[in-house]
């Protein structure tokens, strides 16, 4: 009956032809499962505006489109070309090395010595 309704509505034939994922409405559970994450974590992205919902009634439905935008908008591309970082100051003859220390080169033992050193010179914060 519905189908009849339409075909004889212009105005109705064009709204549904454009809006084909009228059909297809998931649940919470079934965007959870697509995203590969929780349902509560698809509740928070939804309270946070970060993914659309349509409301049939008082339950909450999202859309292939809903889901697709989601992904649109969160997605990341990767740099063109790989950043060269290493900077040298040498001379041309000492290629390839660096200076100064990379990351995981100080060891933990030096931080803390470190921090104890700063604790020293400026004093430990007073207490109330």
């Amino acid at each position: 009956m519905m189908d009849a309704y339409i075909e004889n509505n212009p105005y109705k034939q064009s709204h549904f032809k454009k809006s084909e994922s009228f059909r297809t409405l998931l649940t919470e559970q079934g965007i959870a499962a697509r995203l590969g994450v929780s349902v509560t974590t698809v509740a928070r992205y939804r309270k946070k505006g970060e993914i659309g919902y349509t409301m049939v009634g008082r339950r909450i439905r999202y859309t292939p489109q809903h889901l697709e935008d989601y992904l649109v908008r969160n997605e990341i591309t990767p740099c063109a070309a790989p950043l060269n970082r290493q900077v040298s100051t040498s001379s041309a003859n000492a290629e390839g090395r660096t200076t100064g220390a990379r990351a995981g080169m100080i060891a933990s033992r030096d931080r803390q010595s470190a921090h104890r050193s700063a604790l020293a010179i400026l004093g430990k914060p007073k207490s109330r």
